[in-house]
């Protein structure tokens, strides 16, 4: 495949390094990086939400504010890192993102160690590709009001919380009865978060450009429920219907922000107007080569 892109966009001078809270998981392999950054005289910034970080001859910065200081940023660490920066980046803007994984291969990260000098030599000489991806807006409504909100880039996940009881959830799009589910609860995904948990509940592989959302039941009550893929412009509406103080409910978003609900609030899901934007370096077969690997379907 000829590696040569026949887009050319702005050469990477500025770069932060994201690092997650669990620090201590990078910094075997930060020395590395920053060395090879170093060799290529690129202005670096370090963010972490990790307050106990240090590295020496740099300052660490609040994560949000790399927006407006670097040409893009760099994950280091998983797809969990990965989710971390977006959520800090889309509030303020769009700085592209490309995660370097640091252990076990995932789904959004899209270089190894082993490719990193190569692709960074690709960064900056500006041979890489920008794409657009989704997010999801949230609200949850309670007595008329907004109680809740906060956005998403993988799924919405509606479920009760440690007590193994049946919960009762009825889910609407644009407005139209969909089903009412009886079980552990629903998933609803982006085609990025399609390989993250509505996977792991039985939910259809999507390509991260196809413009979709999925619905995924957990341990549903009624065996017949199946994934129903919907327009990504459509509303959905997740009701819990139970009262019962002894259930609780939740509504996480990405395995990262939580909210407590309760029968009757209204969680409204929608598309959203902010985006993320990742680097991409011309490998239109990652994708496939990253599910054969974490799905052992290489012959």
């Amino acid at each position: 495949m000829n590696d040569r892109l026949d887009v050319l966009n702005k050469p990477i001078q500025k770069i932060g390094l994201f690092i997650k809270r669990k620090a201590e998981d990078v910094e075997a392999s930060l020395h590395s990086i920053l060395k090879i950054l170093e060799a290529k005289n690129l202005d670096i910034k370090i963010a972490s939400n990790s307050p106990h970080l240090k590295v020496k001859g740099y300052d660490i910065m609040d994560p949000e504010l790399l927006n407006n200081k670097v040409d893009c940023v760099l994950s280091l660490g998983g797809d969990g890192t990965m989710l971390q920066v977006a959520h800090v980046l889309a509030r303020q803007g769009t700085t592209p993102i490309i995660g370097l994984h640091l252990g076990h291969l995932g789904f959004l990260t899209q270089i190894n160690m082993e490719e990193f000098e190569d692709a960074l030599q690709k960064l900056t000489e500006g041979r890489y590709r920008l794409k657009k991806r989704m997010l999801l807006d949230i609200q949850v409504i309670r007595n008329g009001k907004v109680h809740w909100s906060d956005f998403c880039l993988n799924e919405v996940v509606v479920h009760r919380k440690k007590i193994a009881r049946i919960i009762d959830i009825r889910v609407q799009v644009e407005g139209m009865p969909l089903s009412r589910i009886r079980g552990d609860g629903v998933i609803i995904a982006t085609p990025m978060g399609s390989t993250a948990y509505s996977l792991s509940a039985g939910g259809p592989i999507v390509h991260p450009a196809v413009k979709d959302l999925v619905i995924t039941s957990f341990a549903p009550h009624t065996l017949t429920h199946r994934p129903v893929v919907v327009p990504s412009d459509y509303k959905i509406t997740v009701i819990p219907t139970d009262d019962d103080p002894d259930i609780r409910l939740s509504l996480t978003l990405d395995g990262q922000q939580e909210c407590v609900i309760r029968g009757g609030d209204v969680i409204e899901i929608q598309k959203s107007k902010k985006i993320i934007q990742l680097i991409d370096l011309n490998r239109p077969g990652r994708f496939f080569e990253t599910l054969q690997d974490k799905l052992h379907w290489r012959i």
